[in-house]
């Protein structure tokens, strides 16, 4: 509550500036949804805050509050000066990395992936802003399942399809916003900037391997279905890709 009251705060007073000091007010807005996604330099509620949360009340907290964060993201689109989210968004998916393959806890290793994947959404704003909503709305769909495994556990295929989506591999949803974040990137900044994605991608896939390891088995009431939406839309990114880049 405190955080968001504190980002809302940001929110509302970048708002108001907007006409009288726009320089100011830019940087206020994109503040307050930087804390909102939980990124650098305020992301250490996240963890905090998922270490100390029951898995159910996290599989709404982990997704929901971040994909509207991502949403006002791109509706009201602050213009700050471009190296400010590439910069913070770099840092954040090694923050996320390091701290996820340090952590023990189930909850603490998804709470920094939360940060590494809102690194993601930050870095390429500036490029594509609709790229940070499709990147927030696969992990929310993932972290959302996660917590949910976790607290009434799942199939082991059903997490597998999860994990392949948090991860980015094909054929989950999550494989395509990381694929043209990557290819965004290259064409903005070239190929060391889409090498650096694809190290912070690699560097995940150790400490997912451990959540799915981690996942009980178990037949959770509606816990097959998320997996098969997330599977089901990474058959078909026609369907929805085309639509969050119009926007």
């Amino acid at each position: 509550m405190l955080i968001s009251s504190i980002s809302s705060s940001l929110l509302i007073s970048g708002l108001s500036l907007r006409s009288a000091w726009p320089e100011i007010a830019e940087l206020l807005i994109m503040l307050a949804i930087m804390t909102e996604l939980g990124v650098a330099p305020i992301y250490i509620w996240v963890v905090d805050v998922y270490g100390r949360s029951s898995a159910t009340g996290l599989a709404l907290l982990a997704s929901l509050p971040k994909l509207a964060a991502a949403y006002a993201l791109i509706a009201i689109r602050p213009a700050v000066p471009a190296p400010i989210p590439v910069v913070l968004g770099a840092l954040s998916m090694l923050i996320g990395n390091l701290g996820a393959l340090t952590s023990r806890e189930l909850n603490k290793i998804l709470a920094y992936s939360s940060v590494l994947h809102g690194g993601f959404a930050v870095f390429i704003y500036p490029v594509n802003p609709p790229l940070s909503l499709a990147i927030m709305l696969a992990d929310a769909l993932g972290k959302m399942s996660l917590f949910y495994y976790a607290d009434g556990g799942s199939a082991k295929w059903a997490s597998l399809v999860i994990v392949m989506n948090q991860i980015g591999i094909p054929p989950a949803l999550g494989f395509w916003p990381k694929l043209l974040i990557i290819i965004a990137a290259v064409e903005a900044w070239g190929w060391a900037a889409g090498a650096y994605l694809l190290a912070n991608i690699v560097m995940s896939v150790p400490y997912y391997i451990r959540v799915f390891q981690t996942i009980p088995e178990g037949v959770a009431k509606f816990a097959f279905l998320s997996a098969v939406i997330v599977l089901a839309l990474g058959f078909v990114p026609d369907f929805w890709i085309r639509y969050i880049l119009s926007l």
